[in-house]
Formats: C-alpha cells, structure tokens, sequence
C-alpha cells in the first residue's frame, strides 16, 4: 500500500508541474531574418537609389528631375536612412513619403517605406506598400517576404501561404520552409508541418530546426522521434535550458525516469524551484530517498517554495526515518494545515 501511495504522490507532483517542466513554442521568422537569408540585393545605402534605373529601383520615366532637384533628394535620402539606422522611424517614414511623392515607381524607397511599416508592427500599410512594388515587379522578393510575413503576423495564414508557396518556387530556402512549417503547424496541419520542418533540416541543420521537429512530433503522439529530434537539437546547442526541460518531460511521460533523471540535473543549474521538486520526485520514485532529500534541501532556499514542496520533503523525511530534521519542518512551517500534516508524519515515525 506504502508504494502505491508513493506512486500516487509522485504522480500528482509530476501532473502539478506538468505545465511548469516546459510548455514547447514553435515562432515564425522575421522578415528580416527571411531577407538575410535571402542575400537580398537591396541596396539600403541610397548611395545609387536616385541615379539607378533597375527592375529594383525604376524611377518614373514620366518625371523629368534636375539635377539640382536629384541631389535634393540624394540629400533627403541620406538623411532619411540615417534616421531609419538610427530607429526614428517617424521621422524616416516622413522623408521617404516625401521623396516618393517625385518619384512614385522608386522601389527602393516603397520597399523602405514598407520596411519601416514592418518596424513599427503597421502590417496594413506594410502590405499597402509592399503590394505596389508587385505591380512593378511581380517576382520582387522583398516585397515577396514582406506580404508573406505581414499576414502571418496577422494570422491571415491562407493568404500568406501563397506568398510563401510563390517564394518557395522563386527561391526555396530554410527559412522559407521553416515559416511554410509554422503555417501549418497553425493549422493542425501536423504531418505538412512535419515535412516542411525536415526540408528546412536537410538545407540547414540546426538546434533550432530539430527542436520544431519535436515540437510536431509530440503533437503527433510519436514520443520515441520526439526524443530523437530533442537529442539531435541537443547535439547542436548542448546548453539549451528549454530544450533540455522538453526533453525530460517527454522522458517522464514516456516513463523513462533514469533517463529523465540525467538530464535534469542540467536544469538545475538554472535555480528554478519546479526542476528541483521534478528531480527530487523522480529520485524519490527510483528509491534513492538520499538523493531526492538532498536535491530538496537545495531547492528550499530558493524563492518560489510552497507547502506542497515542504510536504514532499517531509515525505521523504518520514521515509528515510528522519525525526530531527521533520520536526526541524514543523518548527519551521509557517501554516497550521502544514504543520498538522508534518505532525501526522512525525507519528508514523515514532510508531
């Protein structure tokens, strides 16, 4: 009876902080970071942007400037990457619109304009703008990137499908197929999630990439890929916290508690009280009451420890037949509930 009232106890301990050993998250990529990637040949200096006619950058033919009137804008342009650099968006945005109002068709000021609108999270008017630069370039990637991003950000996911569907034939690349992965993993679509996110991993193993993969394959119910995809991701950021406290909660769930019991001893290094109460429940299920008072102990000095955490130890306690240290607990215990639990301990002790 003893044992199976041990086996109920860690069990509610483990389902108590279920929530707290690691709650897996799967972010899409940047525009910027998609842009990066892409090596896009965006030329963001201006040094050329008003002297240039390219399929990037087609001043309006219509529009005869001066040469006075071009360095003008040269100077107005300069001035307003700066204040882009320097993240005076407002005061960027104003000089941009100024300059695009001469030269209407200039799509490296409409792809900054847009640019800026992503900054400042205006996602309407990032697809306002970015959506003129298509119908001077259809295949422009920037303005690509930028629509495909502005409505994932607005969780218009079918339409930024298409945008990404549309990149992925110009210039498949990892992070496009890791945001086309993210769309369906928003959709429930877990299987199309799960073959993106492996295409992205044969173009560019990472920690990152194999740690979506676990994230699709636990929703999948497949606990064995799960941990093989944590490990690989392990293999490539060792240090990873989250992925590591992922890890020992598919090893929990899938009863593999020695294992679990390996690698929380990582997480404790990052003092949070729910890795200690996991790790010392875990100990505690494999008999090795020493260990699992010890890692208790440590815990108790940090913030964070409640009656529930107290009461486990003095389960262990109450185990291990320790007298003086349970009725140091009672000593110690703040609330009567507490301490009359304690106390029912203590009495099983001296019986």
């Amino acid at each position: 009876m003893k044992g199976v009232l041990s086996i109920i106890i860690l069990s509610l301990t483990l389902l108590s902080c279920e929530k707290k050993v690691y709650t897996p998250k799967i972010s899409p990529k940047s525009a910027e970071e998609l842009l990066r990637e892409q090596n896009s040949d965006i030329n963001k200096n201006f040094a050329e942007s008003s002297s240039e006619n390219s399929d990037n950058n087609i001043i309006n033919s219509n529009t005869e400037i001066s040469d006075a009137n071009s360095k003008t804008n040269q100077n107005i342009l300069d001035e307003a990457n700066q204040a882009k650099l320097e993240k005076n968006y407002t005061k960027a945005l104003k000089l941009f619109l100024d300059v695009l109002d001469k030269e209407p068709n200039n799509t490296t000021i409409l792809e900054n304009i847009a640019d800026i609108y992503i900054a400042l999270k205006k996602y309407s008017d990032a697809i306002e703008y970015a959506e003129k630069i298509l119908k001077l370039n259809p295949n422009n990637q920037f303005a690509l990137i930028l629509l495909a991003n502005s409505y994932l950000e607005k969780n218009s996911l079918s339409i930024a499908m298409e945008y990404y569907k549309k990149l992925e034939s110009l210039s498949p690349s990892f992070t496009i197929y890791y945001n086309i992965g993210v769309i369906y993993e928003r959709q429930f679509k877990y299987l199309d999630a799960l073959s993106y996110f492996e295409k992205a991993a044969k173009k560019t193993p990472n920690a990152e990439i194999y740690y979506s993969l676990a994230v699709i394959s636990e929703k999948l119910k497949r606990d064995e890929q799960t941990i093989e995809y944590l490990k690989k991701s392990l293999k490539y950021n060792k240090h990873s916290l989250p992925t590591r406290r992922f890890l020992v909660k598919i090893l929990l769930d899938s009863g593999k508690n020695d294992e679990a019991a390996e690698n929380i001893e990582h997480l404790l290094k990052e003092n949070k009280i729910s890795d200690y109460q996991i790790a010392a429940s875990i100990y505690k299920s494999q008999k090795n009451i020493k260990k699992a008072i010890e890692i208790y102990e440590a815990g108790k000095k940090l913030d964070g420890v409640n009656d529930d955490y107290i009461y486990n130890l003095g389960l262990c306690y109450e185990e291990d037949k320790n007298r003086g240290k349970l009725e140091s607990l009672i000593s110690e215990a703040k609330s009567m509930t507490l301490k009359r639990k304690l106390k029912v301990l203590l009495d099983k002790i001296k019986k």
